[in-house]
């Protein structure tokens, strides 16, 4: 009865939890990404123009 579904109950956060640690954790990665993408590019430019 109760005691089972209260099991249940924290075992769906938990997984929501680390649903939502993985969405951060990919948009942290993919904002990372985009910030060297943009390092590699201004480097690539003050090379050509120095």
């Amino acid at each position: 009865g109760a005691q089972g579904d209260r099991e249940a109950e924290v075992f769906q956060v938990s997984n929501d939890d680390i649903a939502v640690a993985q969405r951060r954790l990919k948009d942290k990665q993919l904002e990372e990404k985009t910030n060297t993408d943009c390092l590699v590019k201004e480097q690539k430019k003050e090379y050509q123009t120095g």
